[in-house]
């Protein structure tokens, strides 16, 4: 019976694709005729599959890592990097090199890298922590962060918590620099505020019904045009 494979291979030459070497390959399940049931089947390939395509996935960003370090000239072992990613957690094997006119070692695989201190976040799951914490709490968030990444425990709350502080601080950094550029202006002529009335009030935070009614018991209901007012008046100036 035959069997699909999936398999991850490098070619040498572009001219040649016929010659690859095998880097990974997985076998995907032979279906049993015998065991199929169909309100079942199609459900449980589906799995099959996606957890398939996900360990290769890993796989093949492991393996794009290791070909930046294919020139080292001296190899003397490797040093494992952890890495978190929206595909899960991957380690990526840098090629330890050995200097000798130096006596030294280097990890040439560093400089694709950004600065980090042990583990290293992706941007792009950067980016998946700031867009659900901005709505839920950090456990809630950190919880789906590891469904969607197919890893139960890809960041912990205390590390979420950490990234939210880090990206607002950029954030805060940014809207300084712009305010500090608008400053050193003689006026604002040529500027339009690209801002816009809420009809509708936002809905409310995820947090407890107590705290959303004490929230709007305590601001009035027209926040928004009064801040919307104060700008335009400072701007006229």
């Amino acid at each position: 019976m035959s069997q699909l494979v999936l398999m991850i291979a490098k070619i040498d030459k572009i001219d040649n694709p016929e010659k690859m070497t095998e880097l990974w390959r997985q076998s995907l399940p032979a279906p049993d005729p015998a065991e199929i049931k169909p309100e079942h089947y199609l459900d449980e390939m589906e799995s099959q599959v996606e957890e398939i395509g996900w360990t290769a996935m890993r796989q093949l960003l492991v393996e794009q890592f290791r070909q930046k370090q294919t020139e080292a000239v001296i190899e003397d072992g490797h040093d494992t990097l952890k890495v978190a990613s929206r595909m899960g957690v991957v380690y990526l094997p840098r090629q330890v090199c050995y200097l000798p006119n130096s006596e030294k070692h280097s990890l040439p695989g560093n400089a694709g890298l950004p600065e980090h201190e042990g583990q290293v976040t992706t941007r792009g799951l950067q980016e998946w922590v700031c867009l659900l914490s901005r709505d839920l709490p950090f456990g809630t968030a950190g919880r789906l962060l590891g469904w969607v990444a197919h890893e139960p425990e890809i960041v912990a709350e205390t590390q979420l918590r950490r990234w939210i502080g880090r990206h607002g601080a950029l954030i805060r950094a940014a809207e300084k620099a712009e305010v500090e550029k608008l400053e050193q202006r003689p006026n604002l002529e040529g500027l339009q505020a690209q801002l816009q009335a809420s009809e509708k009030p936002r809905r409310p935070a995820a947090w407890a019904k107590e705290l959303n009614a004490a929230v709007e018991m305590t601001l009035p209901k027209d926040i928004g045009t009064m801040w919307l007012n104060l700008i335009q008046s400072l701007q006229k100036g």
